[in-house]
């Protein structure tokens, strides 16, 4: 496999899947977890209604910088908490920090006093500071953690090791009416016959813990039927 889908279509109770290396084949059931306006280009031709409701009007880019430091939290006088999120009216590409030696402490080194963070950065403003996500300077992105993580937590030091990684067009933004936009998908795939299951973070919920439930809501309906 390893090849990105270039077009599915309906072919009786079966759905078709074409490559973009050419090869075509089918399956009975598809469950569908790349991103809805992926999967709208994929059925426009053949279902242009349905496409259009999959289509998201925005959706932006996040950059991760996961950083450690020497020193425990409370060496860094950090206090326990799984982290927190920086409101949006601050208007700021620095969207929140995750506290890993707090909340996911089993995952540090033994017998090294360590602190692991994870800094969630862009969004809605992730053009307006680091330009294009596939041009982006990750030593830019890097810098703007690291000098907001002295501005909200006085971490003064420079981390000892580093890994930032840009994820584009990751994060759907739901609008207003779009519980009454996804029950408009549901209805047309059970009403066309459609052997097709809806999951990811387009639909239910963006977070990893939505996607989890939500896919497994969508395997229980389909060994129900």
């Amino acid at each position: 496999m390893a090849t990105a889908c270039k077009r599915l279509s309906t072919e009786g109770d079966s759905i078709g899947i074409e490559t973009l290396d050419g090869n075509k084949f089918s399956c009975n059931h598809l469950f569908a977890a790349i991103p809805s306006f992926e999967l709208a280009n994929m059925l426009r031709t053949t279902h242009p209604s349905f496409s259009k409701d999959l289509e998201i009007s925005s959706v932006v880019s996040v950059a991760v910088a996961t950083l450690e430091y020497e020193g425990s939290p409370s060496d860094l006088q950090i206090q326990p908490a799984f982290g927190f999120l920086v409101p949006s009216k601050e208007n700021l590409p620095f969207l929140g920090v995750i506290y890993d030696s707090c909340s996911s402490p089993e995952h540090d080194a033994e017998n090294v006093q360590r602190t692991k963070l994870t800094v969630m950065l862009g969004g809605s403003w992730f053009e307006d500071q680091f330009g294009d996500p596939k041009k982006a300077s990750k030593d830019d992105i890097l810098k703007y953690a690291t000098d907001n993580l002295s501005r909200y937590l006085n971490l003064s030091k420079e981390p000892v090791r580093s890994l930032v990684n840009i994820h584009e067009c990751c994060l759907p933004l739901y609008e207003v009416g779009h519980s009454d936009k996804l029950k408009r998908m549901r209805e047309y795939v059970q009403t066309a016959g459609l052997p097709l299951s809806l999951v990811g973070n387009s639909y239910d919920g963006v977070g990893v813990n939505y996607c989890v439930t939500s896919a497994k809501l969508q395997v229980k309906h389909f060994l129900e039927k």
